[in-house]
């Protein structure tokens, strides 16, 4: 099927009609609900306009915005015409905003406010037209329906990798390599008609982006949140069927849970440990392939009645069906906590090189530990060295503009080589368990794969986040952030507990706890929040120093 994104979006507006799409927040915890027409009027509005400033078929268009209900019509708008959108996540510093225009060639920026465009106007170059989508929209909007022959193997989109080792590259996916993993995931998964969900993180990142096509294939229904920090409002007004977060949300939820549950009554107390502890035994049976007792069924329904029912209505999420997660690999202790009180959250994993999704735990089919097993139509094998390669429909056509690392990424055959070291069990389910370019040579000639052991020390609840150093170093030393009110020997003691799991040349041996946690903003994490490695390394390269020099 040659459909391109824009033919998808019109056909959605036009088979949804008055029928509501979207819910825009507009302050006080109120919301106003957008319809499919209301929807198809913008995304019309904008590409007339664009093709009014001259923007041509390949064309670069970026948006600079955080997630709203605007995001999804201004892009398809973008694809409509045959331009090829470019996402700049809104916490980019200037010199990041300026890389990514330049490098893209972008005639025309629509950015969030007056106050991004403050922010950036040093980079905002003087042959750039900028459109400011708080108060600006309206003015820029043209009447018409422009008839732009696209193909479904035109490019679609720039996406900029997170940069966690280097520069970032462009990576150029296509309408069809978009619409094909949209359609495999939302397929694989089984989203219906009117499904409702919160989008709240960046839709610069592509998992994002596919999700959105995924509720344009299904005319879902999205409450379009305004941050992270309203999250939990956008939760429970929507009440949502589906929850999509990477794992230091899921973390926070869970000390929201654990801080409402220690500030309770003795007695509650023990409710929730006893319904916590049945649903841990019902989840290992299950794990194992084995039947559950009758008595312990019964048992776990009425704990999750009593006690697991309530909880996720307090969070919104009682019609939920599943949670995805994915970004980083999820601490076990917090998987088992959720899937205990009866939210079954599903790992995967993906790339941007892919459109995201290559396998995916399934509600009915999931083993906690891994991503899951390879959607259909994709195929995922181990190479001799470890590193995990992918054939898939969604595989990107190439770095733009770097011919060489476009070269370097596959093999013979089309296969991807992903960077990530793992390993496939005889029932298809794939486990990470490195990145390939992050594993420690010590020197003493020992690989060390540093994810694990720091999840081995992110399962003490007081800390926040650990990197571990030691490359062509003789031992492993730690950098350590904690949570807010943990004390400085929560660091050694998460640490101690770690080691005596780990071989003698993977232990660390010393550590520095960092007092100022990782972030987007200090340009530490990812606007997906995955560690800058090299950031923290360098950042911190003189305590690094003294834990070898003493």
């Amino acid at each position: 099927m040659d459909e391109t994104v824009g033919q998808m979006a019109a056909r959605a507006e036009a088979e949804g009609g008055e029928t509501v799409a979207a819910h825009r927040p507009v302050g006080g915890g109120r919301w106003v609900p957008e319809t499919w027409a209301s929807l198809g009027r913008l995304r019309r509005g904008i590409a007339a306009g664009l093709v009014a400033r001259g923007v041509q078929r390949g064309d670069r268009v970026a948006i600079l915005s955080h997630t709203r209900w605007e995001w999804g019509p201004i892009d398809t708008a973008v694809l409509t015409v045959g331009a090829v959108t470019v996402g700049i996540y809104p916490t980019s510093t200037p010199a990041q905003v300026e890389y990514i225009l330049r490098h893209s060639g972008a005639k025309l920026l629509f950015i969030e406010s007056e106050a991004q465009r403050a922010r950036l106007a040093a980079v905002l170059g003087a042959g750039l037209e900028v459109v400011v989508i708080d108060g600006g929209l309206a003015a820029f909007l043209r009447d018409g329906d422009p008839n732009v022959e696209v193909r479904g193997t035109d490019l679609a989109t720039l996406v900029y990798t997170s940069g966690t080792t280097g520069p970032p590259k462009a990576v150029a996916l296509t309408h069809q390599n978009l619409l094909a993993t949209s359609r495999l995931g939302t397929q694989y998964l089984g989203a219906k008609r009117g499904d409702l969900a919160v989008s709240y993180l960046p839709m610069a990142h592509v998992l994002t982006r596919v999700n959105y096509y995924g509720y344009l294939q299904v005319r879902g229904c999205a409450f379009h949140s305004e941050s992270l920090e309203k999250v939990n409002e956008a939760w429970l007004a929507a009440r949502p069927v589906m929850v999509a977060a990477v794992p230091r949300v899921l973390e926070k939820v869970q000390a929201r849970i654990l801080d409402g549950v220690a500030a309770s009554r003795p007695l509650r107390r023990r409710l929730f440990a006893r319904a916590l502890k049945v649903g841990e035994r019902v989840l290992d049976l299950r794990q194992a392939g084995k039947p559950v007792p009758a008595l312990l069924r019964w048992e776990a329904k009425l704990w999750q009645r009593l006690v697991g029912a309530k909880l996720r209505a307090k969070l919104g999420w009682q019609n939920v069906r599943y949670v995805l997660c994915g970004g980083a690999p999820a601490r076990l202790d917090v998987l088992r906590f959720f899937h205990a009180l009866g939210i079954v959250v599903l790992e995967g994993f993906g790339m941007t090189e892919t459109s995201s999704p290559v396998t995916l735990n399934h509600p009915t089919a999931f083993r906690l530990g891994t991503v899951g097993r390879a959607l259909p139509g994709i195929e995922v094998r181990v190479a001799d060295d470890g590193e995990l390669l992918v054939r898939s429909p969604g595989l990107f056509r190439s770095y733009e503009g770097d011919d060489a690392s476009t070269s370097a990424a596959f093999e013979e055959g089309g296969w991807f080589k992903t960077g990530d070291v793992g390993e496939i069990d005889a029932d298809g389910f794939v486990k990470i368990t490195d990145r390939k370019k992050d594993l420690i040579i010590t020197g003493g000639g020992k690989n060390v794969a540093p994810q694990n052991i720091e999840a081995l020390v992110r399962a003490d609840a007081r800390v926040s986040q650990v990197v571990a150093i030691g490359d062509a170093r003789p031992y492993l030393v730690a950098l350590v952030t904690l949570q807010p009110g943990a004390p400085a020997s929560a660091a050694a003691e998460a640490i101690a507990c770690a080691n005596a799991q780990l071989a003698p040349y993977e232990t660390i041996k010393k550590h520095v706890v960092v007092a100022e946690d990782f972030s987007v903003e200090n340009e530490l994490l990812t606007p997906t929040l995955k560690v800058k490695r090299r950031a923290v390394a360098a950042r911190y390269a003189r305590e690094i120093e003294r834990l070898y020099a003493s």
